[in-house]
């Protein structure tokens, strides 16, 4: 999982430091292990799939920080 954010992390230009994503990391696969009642649908996926859906959960909770990001590069380069 972390690799997986540190490629994500270099591909955007992020600037997330190597204990952040272990972190993140930590926090992602502690949601995706975490027991859940035997009516969520999601107790009868694999493991690997609920990480899966985590990172993927994980990535779009930090895309909306990269827009951010992009548009006050943007405003200083038109400013």
């Amino acid at each position: 999982v972390a690799d997986v954010l540190r490629e994500w992390r270099a591909e955007h230009n992020r600037t997330l430091l190597d204990d952040e994503i272990v972190a993140v990391a930590e926090q992602v696969i502690e949601r995706a292990t975490t027991a859940l009642p035997d009516a969520d649908a999601r107790s009868r996926q694999p493991r690997l799939r609920r990480i899966h859906d985590e990172v993927r959960a994980e990535l779009a909770r930090q895309r909306p920080t990269l827009i951010l990001q992009l548009n006050a590069r943007a405003a200083r380069w038109w400013a």
